[in-house]
């Protein structure tokens, strides 16, 4: 093995108190690995040590470690503790390590990481035949005859551009695409939703679809207006919290 476990636990370091523990100590057990050079079959710190050194709780410690676990990026022991697997391509890149990852990225970058997704996706799809991109159409046909709830609209537009995604034919950009809606799926949901009127956003979704069959430079130019209005909505909202801290 390449170093005791004794000395491992200078690798971290207190963790603030805040509501993303576990997402921390993720971050740092995988630094960990890297800086410390461990190799397939080392130990990592038991729970007991990391603790004592990050100041989290046993829970917190012991949810992390499972999240690694069921990404394939340790195995555990009974009465042995925790060691590093083998790597294993196609389980170890999962989207939960990448959001690990990209975890923490402000807003405006992930918003604009949707941007150069997003309008690519909306590029190659404005090429695919229309019994393809008729599954868009049906999607936002299910609003069409009743009042639905902010929910319901959520998951139809979420389903709209993950559909997209997927009918633009790489699947390691859909993967990618869905990572960015689960970041910052919380804070739309918080901030933009309550924001809107919901017949007016299935419409703006009518009108992106509707660009898409234009072709490629419509395509382009609507989604990046439509993910530029998401963007202006949120940071609207997030202004009026901050001005009226009431209302929160």
């Amino acid at each position: 093995m390449s170093q005791s476990t004794s000395t491992l636990s200078e690798y971290l370091s207190p963790l603030p108190e805040r509501p993303t523990v576990t997402e921390a100590l993720i971050q740092q057990i995988l630094s960990l690995i890297t800086n410390a050079s461990l190799k397939p079959g080392d130990r990592l710190p038991s729970e007991k040590e990391i603790i004592e050194v990050t100041n989290a709780s046993r829970p917190s410690v012991r949810e992390a470690l499972r999240a690694l676990k069921t990404m394939g990026i340790i195995t555990t022991r009974p009465g042995a503790g925790s060691f590093l697997r083998e790597p294993q391509p196609a389980a170890f890149i999962t989207p939960e390590l990448l959001s690990i990852v990209l975890m923490g990225e402000g807003l405006r970058d992930i918003l604009e990481a949707r941007k150069v997704l997003e309008c690519h996706v909306a590029e190659r799809a404005s090429s695919c035949d229309f019994a393809d991109l008729a599954q868009l159409d049906a999607l936002l046909d299910l609003p069409a005859s009743r009042v639905i709830s902010s929910r319901e609209v959520y998951e139809i537009t979420w389903a709209f551009h993950m559909t997209l995604a997927e009918i633009a034919g790489n699947p390691v950009i859909a993967k990618l695409v869905r990572i960015l809606y689960d970041m910052i799926s919380d804070i739309e949901q918080k901030l933009y939703w309550p924001h809107i009127d919901l017949q007016e956003e299935v419409e703006r979704h009518r009108q992106l679809f509707a660009a898409i069959l234009q072709g490629k430079e419509k395509a382009n130019s609507a989604m990046r207006e439509h993910i530029d209005y998401v963007g202006r909505v949120v940071e609207q909202a997030i202004e009026d919290k901050a001005d009226h801290p009431e209302r929160s």
